[in-house]
């Protein structure tokens, strides 16, 4: 343990941490291990009910009373993961990893924690390996010990180095509780299945498998580094990285090798997804390189989390959707899905006439006050926020709004808000701006919609 001790005050130093807490032996082990290295005052937990077990209630109960004994500061969330499983046609694990990621981003921006730490050890690692591996993945099959969670947040995994046995035997000699999820023992996901009968038949041809798979992983991503040192010139040659989006010149990218263009896309893919949303599969790879190869101007491919392919004569677009707009009054925004991090997807559309009706999750925005150059954003609320009330005509704090309004305090923080450059234009679930009332003689407006992801 000492070396993990050692890799924890040389990363955090100090630093405002979020542990991702699930009431299990790894993040018990993780919690009591950062103890040991940080004031309590510097750690905060979160905990993620997936709505799927009757243990839920035990485990929120054993978050509060861990939190007040070691005078932890925690969070603990619901996720409606059955329900968008099947709204998206996603497997419950990928769902799963969805809202735990959502949450994640959410809870370390409004804590200020900008490391978030994670409970895998050695076992997780070869097991997510092999998964990964069956499922066609070629390069990335372990975890990282450290990586990005969020461009500024670090998602930090210490116990990698170390195997189930030894952080049990941790929890057993310090005397420390933690309790036993029951689903990881069923056997209808497919990641249990490698758990329980791969591994184990692994071990019992060599009791050093778990050992030398990890061994192996270190070994392949120090030589998937080397690679990409020397081929990142051709990638940056090909490819081109933009916030919302990575753009591919078909031409100078059809040119190269299968392996480069493998190497490539695997590269655009890490680009586009986060480590914790769920691995693309070998399928999409293929179903990309055909496209960027083959496919006619506006041909479009599906990815999964919102995520698409659309050819562009002498380019090829992957991100979130973007149209262009071809009417004779062109909007501000430019229409379409994109993706914004911890707060899901926002869908942007030309809204038809008569269609000028708002929900709690979207509004219709009239935008002839706007510059057409106007960009949006969606974040949360953040000290000095202004904002113009429906059928109002006077500025106010957007503080002074939510107490008119009596939104609950803890509610506030976790309220999207739109914005037009820097004038807040919609509190999504609330109110539009008297700015961007819908009149008679409007004549551009748009509809905005927050998906769940």
């Amino acid at each position: 343990m000492k070396a993990v001790r050692d890799l924890l005050d040389r990363q955090l130093e100090g630093q405002q941490v979020l542990v991702s807490f699930s009431c299990g032996p790894d993040s018990v082990a993780l919690t009591h291990l950062l103890l040991e290295c940080l004031d309590p005052s510097l750690i905060h937990v979160l905990y993620v009910d997936h709505g799927l077990r009757e243990s839920a209630q035990a485990e929120r109960d054993f978050v509060v009373s861990f939190a007040k004994e070691f005078k932890l500061s925690f969070s603990i969330k619901r996720a409606p993961v059955k329900k968008g499983a099947l709204k998206k046609g996603r497997s419950i694990e990928m769902e799963g990893r969805f809202w735990r990621r959502r949450f994640l981003s959410h809870i370390a921006r409004l804590h200020r924690c900008s490391t978030v730490l994670m409970g895998h050890h050695q076992d997780d690692n070869v097991e997510t390996a092999l998964f990964r591996l069956i499922s066609g993945t070629k390069r990335g099959l372990g975890m990282k010990v450290l990586t990005k969670l969020e461009s500024d947040i670090i998602l930090f995994r210490p116990l990698l180095s170390l195997n189930k046995k030894a952080l049990l035997e941790y929890l057993s000699t310090g005397g420390y509780k933690y309790l036993v999820d029951e689903s990881n023992t069923d056997l209808t996901f497919a990641r249990n299945k490698v758990r329980h009968h791969v591994l184990p038949s692994m071990t019992e041809i060599n009791p050093q498998a778990m050992a030398s798979l990890s061994s192996f992983l270190r070994y392949s991503e120090d030589a998937f580094d080397f690679i990409d040192k020397i081929l990142t010139p051709l990638f940056d040659f090909c490819v081109s990285v933009k916030t919302d989006a990575v753009i591919v010149n078909r031409h100078h990218f059809s040119e190269q090798d299968s392996f480069a263009r493998l190497f490539m896309l695997q590269k655009i893919c890490q680009h586009v997804y986060s480590e914790i949303d769920g691995r693309y599969e070998d399928a999409h790879i293929r179903a990309l390189d055909n496209a960027i190869g083959a496919a006619k101007n506006g041909a479009r491919l599906d990815l999964p989390l919102e995520i698409q392919g659309i050819a562009q004569y002498d380019t090829y677009r992957i991100g979130g959707v973007k149209e262009s707009v071809t009417l004779d009054e062109v909007c501000p925004i430019a229409v379409g899905i994109y993706r914004c991090g911890f707060l899901g997807c926002v869908r942007v559309s030309l809204s038809k006439e008569g269609d000028k009706t708002s929900t709690s999750t979207s509004a219709v925005l009239g935008l002839d006050s706007f510059s057409d150059s106007a960009n949006f954003i969606i974040r949360y609320a953040e000290e000095g926020d202004v904002f113009i009330p429906f059928n109002s005509t006077r500025e106010r704090s957007l503080n002074r709004y939510f107490k008119e309004s009596k939104i609950p305090k803890l509610h506030r923080a976790e309220i999207p808000l739109f914005f037009l450059d820097n004038h807040l234009v919609w509190i999504v679930g609330y109110s539009i701006s008297e700015s961007c009332r819908v009149t008679a003689s409007t004549r551009k407006y748009v509809q905005v919609e927050l998906l769940n992801g």
